[in-house]
């Protein structure tokens, strides 16, 4: 028994055969069911192939397809219509996939604009990074206030991560010269901080010696009494030119102030004496 439709035929071996442009084409062979069975069974792969084909066309009416994987895609199709294993309507799905390919290249030269636009943009925001990167970089290190530039500088280098990341993929002849600005700010930003820091770390011990040596000079001078007065005012004015020496200043301040009110009280007691004495003289006289 044989059957026959439009688009194939079955014979009494349940060979089947596509009708392609008036010619049969065998496409293969269902044993042991009836020739409807095997008709239907090399329809379906038809079916498979045409949501395939459906598939496409909705994914390249759609503005966020890729090229690449349509393109991909519908070159699998055209590869299963040159040796069809399938029966159906042939012509429509070589149709189909003709009227694909124009808009396939529309969606090329889309997705280049797109992405020539987005690189342009993401170099506009690299150059910013890069610029300001080297703005912090050049700043008057004596006037920098490094915990705020350090955040400054972190924030760029997360960002340029972002873009990198999330970002389009900026052709490396475009880019390479641009972070090798920004890298070699944040070099130079980095080394000016350790330099700044080192310095301070060092006039703070040397402010700490000075200071402690500051100290125990007011302490011996407050045995004096009320004449070391000057000599002590001598001392804070140097104290005052010291840098801060964070942990135990106030300690050695407490210390030294201890001894300045021991001198000016001594040189107060010393002040009422005299008033004293000035007085007792007033009354003898009289």
């Amino acid at each position: 028994m044989s059957i026959e439709t439009s688009h194939a035929s079955v014979d009494e071996n349940n060979n089947v055969y596509l009708i392609d442009g008036g010619e049969k084409k065998l496409v293969g062979q269902y044993p042991n069911v009836s020739p409807e069975e095997a008709l239907a069974y090399f329809q379906r792969k038809y079916d498979d192939l045409e949501a395939q084909v459906r598939i496409l066309e909705q994914r390249l009416k759609a503005s966020n397809a890729t090229p690449a994987a349509v393109e991909e895609n519908l070159v699998a199709v055209e590869k299963e219509l040159v040796e069809p294993k399938f029966v159906g309507d042939i012509e429509n799905l070589r149709s189909r996939i003709s009227q694909l390919k124009p808009a396939l290249e529309k969606l090329r030269e889309e997705h280049k604009k797109k992405t020539e636009e987005a690189i342009a943009k993401a170099l506009v925001e690299k150059e910013k990074i890069a610029s300001k990167a080297e703005q912090i970089a050049n700043r008057d290190p004596s006037k920098t206030i490094w915990k705020n530039a350090s955040k400054e500088m972190q924030d760029l280098f997360e960002k340029w991560q972002a873009l990198q990341k999330s970002g389009p993929r900026v052709p490396k002849a475009q880019a390479d010269p641009i972070w090798k600005r920004f890298s070699k700010s944040r070099a130079k930003f980095e080394a000016e901080k350790r330099a700044f820091f080192a310095e301070l770390d060092k006039r703070v011990k040397e402010a700490k010696k000075v200071k402690s040596d500051i100290v125990q000079q007011a302490e011996s001078l407050s045995s004096k009494g009320a004449q070391a007065a000057d000599e002590f005012k001598k001392l804070q004015e140097q104290w005052k030119k010291l840098a801060r020496i964070g942990k135990g200043e106030e300690a050695l301040w407490e210390r030294f102030k201890a001894a300045g009110d021991a001198i000016f009280r001594a040189k107060k007691g010393r002040g009422c004496q005299t008033s004293r004495a000035r007085d007792g003289k007033l009354r003898q006289e009289a």
